[in-house]
Formats: C-alpha cells, structure tokens, sequence
C-alpha cells in the first residue's frame, strides 16, 4: 500500500537527486527546512545514508525482490522463564545468490528517472 504523503517525500527526493543534481546531504539539509518529518519520527533530521537508501531502494521504482537473504531465528541470550512465550523473531545471516531472488513487481511511488552519471 503506498502512502500518499510518504510517496511525495520520495518523488522530491528522487527528483532533486535526478535533475537538481543535490548531493544526499543537501537533499537531507533540504528536508529538514521544510520539516518533513523521518518516517519512524525517531530522529528529529534526517540523514545522507537514510537519503542513500532510498534512492538504492529498488522498491520505489517497482521492483521488489522476494528470498534475498538468509535468516534464522534469533538466538535467546536470558535463561527461560516459565509462562513465558518464546518469540518467533528472526536475524538476517547473509544474502542469496542474485539468481535466487523471485522479482515482483509491485506500483512504483515514484515516477522512474534516469539515475545519474
């Protein structure tokens, strides 16, 4: 389900990288002028690597790819207690082979560009 309101953060993200041409940390100096908030709001500005991920995030563009890494649960470091429910959380281990990966395509919140040179 696309956001609206998240999507147009990604199109302006998107398009000031493409044809304004603005580094991730201008692009990130911008955001924070106009106040548009984090996503999680857990940081109060946003940062050039969070800039980074989504622009390298195929799934912006209509690309989601399935069975790209490698889990298994996560090992409990605090002893058992009883009555008490084990989670089912799981850790990234590594990454498939590219070959593995299953493409779905999925709505694009961005219009596609040209990355740049």
């Amino acid at each position: 389900m696309i956001v609206e309101s998240e999507a147009a953060v990604v199109r302006m993200v998107y398009r000031w990288y493409a044809y304004e041409q603005l580094s991730l940390r201008a692009i990130a100096k911008r955001l924070d002028a106009l106040g548009v908030p984090t996503k999680t709001r857990l940081s109060a500005t946003w940062s050039h690597a969070t800039v980074g991920h989504i622009l390298a995030n195929p799934m912006y563009t209509g690309t989601w790819y399935f069975n790209r890494r490698s889990t298994r649960k996560a090992l409990r470091i605090a002893r058992r207690v009883p009555g008490i429910k084990r989670s089912g959380r799981r850790v990234v281990v590594g990454w498939r082979q590219p070959s593995d990966w299953i493409c779905i395509p999925v709505p694009p919140s961005s219009n596609p560009v040209s990355p740049r040179p």
